[in-house]
């Protein structure tokens, strides 16, 4: 019954606190002001009505919470409060059974502090579990302690010197602005530049030629050799030697500086050939064995051999054996009547 009895205190309490009869004035931070009179009272709540908590005299400095204005006041009340810190010489009261007075701590979630020992005292102030209390004395459930930290009184504006001005922020002189020290910039270092390349000079591969072997002749053969001993033979008949000289050199070709031309005249059929050995498009044949007996060679232009083709003729030339057809000698044609047909 008791614990319903100061909920309903406390609500009303916090109902009269938020009435539009007191409008507060908003003023957040605090500051101190002096007494400029004897025996202020300081009260539980902005009305004369409000019971005295303790008194202040001349000179004494307090701590402005807020600035509240009564918008209705009563009759004969002032309007004008002062919220304030309350001095360490105002005691309060909680109620005993919420401390544990052994350690006079706060046992309860939330502990209201009052300004006299009832629940029909205003609550002055609020302390949390475990809060650490002073005690000053005891009466009855009811603990005296001096006030903890956030307990509050109310005491008229009139009394107490203005606020003071607020400081007059003096704005600091704008910097001078200084022209920043010209950046000396470093002088550009020229690129660093590499040695070039050294040349290595490789030396061409010299390529030396391998000895050139020769290889002596094969020797020939028997039967190869004995044909061409009968050529040279032949050739040294035609040449005017009786035998064929002898000795090293004998296979090369001879130059018969020493031997006469050898003007023959012969007497044949003029015959074309087509063989791709004959040093000559035309032959002359014998007339009894029909064999070749030279080769016909015109000298100049003017000698056409076509016209005798298949003629009995006498021809008269240098007949002469050449290594190349040593088996048949060319007859050198040295103008037009040197070959005459026969009839």
């Amino acid at each position: 019954m008791k614990h319903s009895s100061r909920f309903f205190l406390g609500a009303c309490l916090a109902l009269a606190l938020g009435s539009p009869l007191l409008r507060a004035d908003t003023t957040r931070e605090p500051d101190v002001r002096t007494a400029r009179t004897d025996r202020i009272n300081i009260r539980g709540q902005p009305s004369t009505a409000g019971e005295v908590l303790g008194q202040l005299n001349t000179g004494d400095r307090v701590t402005v919470l807020e600035v509240v204005r009564v918008d209705k006041p009563k009759a004969g009340d002032a309007t004008n409060w002062l919220k304030i810190a309350l001095p360490p010489t105002v005691p309060v009261w909680v109620h005993s059974q919420f401390v544990d007075t052994n350690k006079m701590t706060v046992s309860a979630n939330r502990l209201n502090v009052r300004g006299g020992p009832g629940e029909n005292f205003s609550v002055v102030g609020r302390v949390e579990r475990g809060e650490k209390l002073k005690l000053i004395r005891r009466k009855d459930e009811w603990l005296q302690i001096a006030p903890p930290m956030g307990s509050f009184g109310y005491v008229v504006a009139e009394f107490f010197t203005a606020p003071a001005p607020p400081p007059v922020a003096v704005t600091p002189p704008p910097p001078v602005e200084t022209a920043p020290p010209p950046v000396v910039t470093p002088p550009v270092a020229p690129p660093a530049t590499s040695p070039p390349p050294s040349v290595v000079v490789v030396a061409p591969p010299v390529i030396t030629n391998p000895p050139t072997v020769v290889t002596p002749p094969a020797p020939l053969p028997d039967i190869i050799k004995e044909e061409a001993d009968a050529k040279e033979r032949n050739l040294a008949k035609i040449r005017g030697y009786r035998t064929p000289p002898t000795g090293p050199g004998t296979n090369l070709v001879v130059e018969v500086e020493a031997a006469p031309r050898r003007i023959v005249t012969r007497e044949g059929m003029v015959r074309y050939t087509v063989h791709i050995n004959a040093p000559s498009w035309y032959v002359l044949e014998a007339l009894d064995t029909r064999k070749v007996i030279n080769y016909l060679h015109p000298a100049s232009t003017n000698i056409v051999l076509g016209q005798f083709r298949d003629k009995r003729v006498m021809v008269t030339g240098e007949e002469g054996l050449d290594r190349r057809w040593p088996n048949t000698p060319v007859l050198r044609i040295q103008k037009p009547e040197d070959i005459q047909p026969v009839e």
